[in-house]
């Protein structure tokens, strides 16, 4: 899913830095691709707390 494709992003970007450290444009593409991949948990994370909240809701009810 997205969040697999951007942890690949990330190592990826990972990857290029260790060849070419000095590279400010590689810099700020792998700063992109972190700030994408810690979105994506972000909202990873609140999606499962949410659903979390609602069965426990559903749960208290019964």
């Amino acid at each position: 899913g997205q969040a697999n494709d951007a942890n690949t992003e990330v190592n990826k970007a990972i990857a290029a830095m260790e060849k070419n450290p000095d590279n400010p444009a590689l810099l700020a593409e792998l700063q992109h691709k972190i700030n994408k991949w810690s979105v994506i948990y972000n909202i990873n994370s609140t999606v499962t707390r949410a659903m979390k909240d609602l069965m426990q809701g559903i749960l208290q009810k019964i």
